[in-house]
């Protein structure tokens, strides 16, 4: 049981007099299943005497609560590691219709004279390009969801192993070649993860923001229900969809990606280290009050 924040509400969940504190574990929780409550107290007495009760939906609420915060750190990670590994020569990006329409454009032929190198592959972001911060996401992750499960991999799985063994958005993207050419639809892949604490099935998905869903996690039936239209499963856990836009140019982008994304997890566990000076593990963080 963790220390009580005040906060006015309503009934105390042991004695029912007025209560005006609650118990920090779940603040901030997502309820997503039926008969999962949250507590509030009128005095530390009561809420030391109701944790027996309290704690078994206590324990689901705080895994559920752990499970988003991480999806948001992991999505805005993914976000910044694209950016900076931009390797996409764009023309123009439009938003017409309710479609995102983002215009490859050819090598010139100084970026053709270079040789290709993890330092010469990547370019900047076209800043000037997108005119809303929801455009520049979809454009950041687009045909990127298997970077996401490939390179983010044991990231995810750091982070995510304390708590797991709407649709209001519509948009369509469409690429455009630099010949002209529509792209073909591609699949899309996700995580799915099994809360320990209750056995409830989440998508995690860092990348749909360029199908217009800019949440990194959901239920999976609502998943299911609001985003797919056909789904499928595969044996293998890891799959590199390479970029072959001009020769060689995938292999050299998968072995930058490849590198670099071997350090994520060193840096998070450095990083955790401090100088000297042991900090809290970022897992634990996730369940913090805002």
């Amino acid at each position: 049981m963790e220390a009580t924040t005040y906060y006015p509400t309503t009934e105390c969940a042991h004695c029912s007099k007025f209560a005006n504190r609650f118990c920090s574990r779940c603040k901030d929780a997502p309820i997503l299943s039926d008969g999962l409550r949250k507590a509030y107290y009128c005095s530390s007495a009561c809420q030391r005497a109701h944790w027996e009760t309290h704690k078994g939906d206590c324990t689901i609420l705080k895994a559920g609560k752990t499970l988003y915060r991480a999806g948001d750190i992991l999505q805005q990670l993914f976000y910044q590691y694209r950016e900076k590994l931009f390797d996409r020569r764009l023309a123009k990006i439009e938003n017409r219709c309710s479609k995102l329409y983002i215009y490859d454009r050819n090598f010139t032929d100084h970026e053709l004279s270079k040789p290709l190198r993890e330092d010469t592959i990547t370019v900047s972001f076209p800043e000037m390009m997108y005119k809303t911060p929801e455009d520049k996401k979809a454009v950041l992750v687009h045909i990127a969801c298997s970077d996401a499960i490939a390179f983010f991999h044991d990231l995810a799985g750091y982070l995510l192993s304390a708590c797991v063994f709407h649709k209001d958005h519509d948009q369509k993207i469409v690429g455009i070649t630099a010949t002209g050419q529509v792209d073909g639809a591609q699949p899309h892949d996700i995580w799915i993860v099994t809360l320990k604490a209750s056995g409830e099935k989440y998508a995690v998905d860092l990348t749909g923001a360029q199908f217009g869903y800019y949440e990194p996690v959901s239920p999976w039936d609502e998943f299911v229900a609001n985003r797919v239209r056909t789904q499928g499963f595969h044996k293998v856990p890891l799959q590199f969809r390479l970029k072959t836009r001009v020769p060689n140019q995938a292999t050299v982008a998968h072995s930058l990606n490849l590198m670099i994304s071997k350090d994520l997890v060193d840096v998070v566990k450095t990083w955790e280290m401090g100088d000297g000076e042991e900090r809290r593990p970022v897992k634990e963080m996730f369940s913090f009050q805002r």
